[in-house]
């Protein structure tokens, strides 16, 4: 973690850059991901059309069953909302394999912007100091 010390109007404040790796720290996560990126899934994804259902399904991602019950929607939005309650109950292992599936069908755009969340975020927290002081404190 690295802190410095900035003069802000009449007062010391304590920057520390704290680094954070926002993964997939259970089985389950990933259908918070999904849920959080619902809205643009529905509207961005092509489950049938690009070839995705078929790529997961020969990646054992999603069984027959899911497979049938999804290109049995006659929208893609209802396609993409079947696809994506099955994809909540799969494991991280088999959703990073969706997001393979994204790239090896042309939805990059997709992935990019679902898995942003997954990658080292930086942020900073400041620490109002009294004018004069030592800056001892510590960073949270």
């Amino acid at each position: 973690m690295q802190c410095v010390i900035l003069a802000c109007k009449h007062k010391l404040v304590l920057v520390c850059e704290i680094v954070l790796w926002l993964g997939f720290s259970d089985q389950f996560s990933h259908a918070k991901i999904i849920q959080r990126h619902y809205v643009f899934l529905v509207d961005k994804l092509v489950a049938k059309d690009s070839g995705l259902v078929g790529e997961l399904y020969r990646d054992e991602v999603l069984t027959s069953a899911d497979m049938e019950s999804i290109c049995a929607e006659t929208t893609s939005s209802e396609q993409n909302k079947k696809l994506l309650t099955v994809l909540s109950r799969k494991t991280k292992v088999q959703f990073d394999q969706f997001l393979d599936a994204l790239d090896k069908t042309g939805q990059q755009h997709v992935r990019n912007e679902i898995s942003a969340e997954t990658k080292c975020v930086s942020y900073y927290k400041c620490v109002s100091l009294s004018y004069y002081s030592t800056a001892t404190t510590t960073c949270f």
